[in-house]
């Protein structure tokens, strides 16, 4: 592996039918857009090299995002507003980057540094809206997520073991999901079917901040 030079923190965002794009796709998205523009990056070493662009923990498929993150490494220093925009000028309408900054290159990863990630729950349809989805949210502390394994019973996890909070505003809900390793991990579906008792479908999802150590 090439030694890095720089660490570049971006945060960005995933609008309309982007947020239906795997982790991997992104990835590669990333590295092709970086290699036309000719951006140093660092790889790994091996029969198959690897770049360096190291992201932070994966959006469920059907959530937007306006604070998603992703570490870029590289052998040669860059700007990082001028690598912001370059790039800007060519990802594919619906990935935009937000801010680029530099970081220390021995600071803690994205995964290990994100602590919370709030996401912002809408009913999509007057339906919805009539059945007043959240009446029962004071209570989620009390309720569980049945996880069914393949050929496994169900396995029951508590709320609380993975969400921070939840609060209900005029017309939307929002939830804090844990996000460290020491918390279990759930999909923010799965904590708003076990509050709404309704499929996530009828909802919009979006993840409009997070929590840093």
């Amino acid at each position: 592996e090439s030694p890095s030079v720089q660490r570049v923190r971006i945060v960005y965002e995933k609008r309309g039918n982007f947020k239906f794009t795997g982790h991997l796709e992104l990835s590669s998205i990333f590295f092709r857009a970086s290699r036309r523009l000719n951006i140093p990056l660092t790889f790994s070493r091996g029969f198959s090299p690897k770049p360096r662009i190291i992201f932070g923990p994966p959006l469920q498929l059907g959530v937007e995002s306006g604070c998603e993150y992703v570490d870029f490494f590289l052998v040669k220093k860059v700007e990082p507003n001028i690598f912001l925009d370059d790039l800007n000028r060519i990802l594919p309408l619906g990935l935009k980057l937000i801010t680029a900054k530099e970081v220390p290159l021995k600071c803690k990863s994205l995964q290990e540094s994100i602590e919370v990630q709030r996401y912002r729950i809408t009913p999509n349809n007057e339906l919805v809206i009539e059945d007043k989805p959240f009446k029962d949210a004071h209570n989620w502390s009390q309720l569980v997520v049945e996880r069914k394994g393949k050929g496994k019973k169900a396995r029951s996890i508590p709320l609380i073991s993975a969400v921070a909070s939840v609060s209900v505003h005029n017309g939307y809900a929002e939830i804090d999901l844990l996000s460290n390793k020491n918390s279990v991990s759930l999909k923010p579906t799965e904590v708003i079917e076990s509050i709404t008792k309704l499929d996530s479908y009828n909802f919009a999802l979006e993840k409009i901040s997070v929590t840093m150590e």
